[in-house]
């Protein structure tokens, strides 16, 4: 099997991640780097033999790179999936695919017509105990009842994540991934929604650092959501071989509970108690990030569209959007379809 060729866009922290799950997944191997920053695409670039490139249309046009990941800060993110869709490339998208719902829908219509595959990055949906969990759901065949899921990472928002035209703040930052992570497990679209934001901590300019969120389901059911970025670094703990707290939920089915501690724990209510250790050490297995890429990978050489696809980015796009309107104006906001 030869391997694919891939280019990095966005040579950041998460790219650095990323670029190991790719050469340990031994389907693909890194050809090239960009960043507007030269250094960091240097650096990358120097670790894993790629070439680097000052011009993203260059980069393009190079015929040994068959798939773009996409990792640069929110604001461009629906521009470069735009041309590299076009140059005739697989996409791997970071979160959120867009900043503005107008521009998800965007990048949606042109991953449709396009022969290419585009996946969104959404790596909490494998994050081990959230597998575990969704696998129980579905084999279960019931309907949630409540779902409480919370997010929370150390301080990071006072960076461009924060500031309204790079990042988008908490509910783009957090609230994407926890938005399509309650969908993911609720296994369906919420029909109404209202949100809460505060800032308690960052200066102006930036956003708001928390938020709450509420959802009704087609059923009745009512989930909320807590996301911020608060807790201490060893709280999430997502850089390390331990378990991660980033990501904790207590998922309420017919006659059955599950409790989701951290990444590597998980306890499951029904008429007796068992707890469920999963035995994850590696981080990027813990992150979700070398479970997504393998899967990414498989996915292009078996020629099978990828979940989470552009369609998932637009109603994370959406419900961020209405959860914006609903705290701004304090208001339940209706969710239709969006496409």
């Amino acid at each position: 099997m030869e391997k694919l060729g891939v280019a990095l866009i966005g040579c950041g922290e998460i790219a650095n991640l990323h670029a190991q799950a790719i050469e340990r997944s031994g389907m693909a191997r890194i050809l090239a780097t960009l960043d507007r920053v030269e250094e960091k695409a240097h650096s990358l670039a120097n670790r894993y033999g790629a070439k680097v490139f000052s011009n993203l249309e260059a980069l393009l046009d190079d015929p040994d790179i068959e798939v773009v990941y996409v990792l640069t800060r929110h604001d461009s993110h629906a521009e470069i999936v735009l041309k590299a869709l076009t140059a005739g490339k697989h996409v791997f998208c970071e979160k959120p695919l867009a900043m503005t719902l107008q521009d998800a829908k965007a990048v949606h219509q042109k991953a449709a017509v396009s022969e290419k595959f585009l996946m969104v990055g959404f790596n909490h949906r494998w994050n081990p105990a959230v597998r575990w969990a969704q696998q129980w759901i579905e084999q279960t065949q019931t309907q949630i009842r409540s779902l409480q899921l919370t997010f929370a990472t150390s301080p990071f928002l006072e960076t461009w994540a924060g500031l309204r035209e790079e990042g988008g703040g908490v509910l783009i930052c957090l609230g994407s991934h926890a938005l399509d992570l309650a969908c993911t497990l609720l296994g369906e679209t919420p029909i109404q929604i209202f949100a809460m934001t505060a800032r308690l901590r960052l200066p102006h300019p930036y956003l708001d650092d928390t938020a709450a969120i509420l959802l009704r389901s087609p059923n009745g059911a009512i989930s909320s959501l807590t996301f911020h970025d608060h807790a201490a670094p060893s709280y999430p703990n997502y850089n390390t071989a331990e378990p991660s707290r980033l990501v904790r939920a207590e998922i309420f089915g017919e006659g059955w509970t599950i409790l989701i501690e951290n990444s590597n724990l998980l306890h499951l209510f029904e008429e007796q108690t068992r707890s469920i250790p999963l035995d994850v050490t590696d981080p990027l297995d813990i992150l979700g990030i070398q479970p997504e890429d393998n899967y990414f990978f498989e996915c292009i050489f078996n020629g099978i569209k990828p979940i989470p696809d552009a369609t998932d980015g637009v109603r994370a796009a959406h419900l961020v959007t209405l959860a914006e309107q609903a705290a701004q104006t304090g208001c339940i906001q209706s969710v239709h379809q969006p496409i």
